[in-house]
Order: C-alpha cells, then structure tokens, then sequence
C-alpha cells in the first residue's frame, strides 16, 4: 500500500480483521497474526520507501535499480506465496 509495514498494518489492518472475523471463520488472535504477516511483505514490494531512498542515496545507475526492483519483486511472490500457504484454514 504505502511501502511502510507500520503503515500497511494501521490502514487496512481493522477492516481485514473484521472481515476474517466474520462468520467465526478466524480467531481474532489469528487475524491479527495475519494481518501482521502480510504487512512486513509491504517495505518489499517495488517501489518501496526503503528502495527508493537507497537508489537516491547511492546515486545507483538505472540498470542496477531496476535489476533490485525485479529480485524484490521476485521475493516478495515467493513470500505472498508462503503467507497464503500458510494460512489456509485446514478441513478436518
């Protein structure tokens, strides 16, 4: 959303719980959990606050920033991947 974690988890953090919450699909402590999960995944997210300011500070070439947008990018849908994985509820 904003490239900062703090910021992804306070903006949508309440209407995600609500709606996890509703139906008794999820425990509240669950949601939570989540939602704090996923929010660590928004500084990774091309083009974040952190990348940006090292591009600025470095004075890196174009090629370089785009090769480090392209791996984060990469990174950051492994690790959707295995958030996603991870919180399918199981059917017993």
């Amino acid at each position: 959303m904003s490239g900062s974690a703090i910021a992804d988890a306070a903006g949508s953090g309440k209407l995600i719980i609500d709606m996890m919450r509703r139906g008794n699909a999820y425990t509240a402590s669950y949601a939570a959990a989540i939602t704090a999960a996923t929010a660590v995944i928004g500084p990774i997210i091309p083009p974040s606050i952190p990348m940006v300011l090292y591009a600025l500070i470095s004075d890196a070439s174009i090629v370089f920033t785009a090769a480090l947008f392209t791996v984060r990018a990469i990174e950051m849908y492994i690790r959707a991947q295995r958030v996603m994985a991870s919180s399918q509820k199981t059917v017993a």
